[in-house]
């Protein structure tokens, strides 16, 4: 018996959920304040719908990545240039 090819819809649903998390990752890397308007907008549809294990899962990986970056920007990014610093001079034009 050869495979009538059934599932598809499953399978580009479960194609799309990917590229749709992978742009989702991408804007939260860039932007990691999109992440608490995802948190809040989840939460009350929680609160108006009901519970739900799977996205209170997301939430929290979404607030694992979004509290991550927070940390890796923080811990990396430059210190304030102290005063006794010495200027770099200015180039002169040709």
């Amino acid at each position: 018996m050869k495979p009538s090819g059934t599932g598809r819809d499953i399978q580009l649903l479960g194609g799309l959920l990917l590229i749709v998390g992978t742009v989702d990752l991408v804007i939260i890397a860039l932007f990691p304040a999109y992440a608490g308007f995802g948190l809040v907008s989840e939460a009350m549809n929680q609160m108006t719908f009901g519970f739900s294990q799977i996205r209170s899962g997301f939430m929290a990986a979404t607030l694992l990545f979004a509290s991550y970056l927070v940390w890796r920007r923080a811990a990396f990014i430059d210190e304030s240039v102290p005063e006794n610093r010495p200027k770099p001079e200015p180039q002169e034009l040709l």
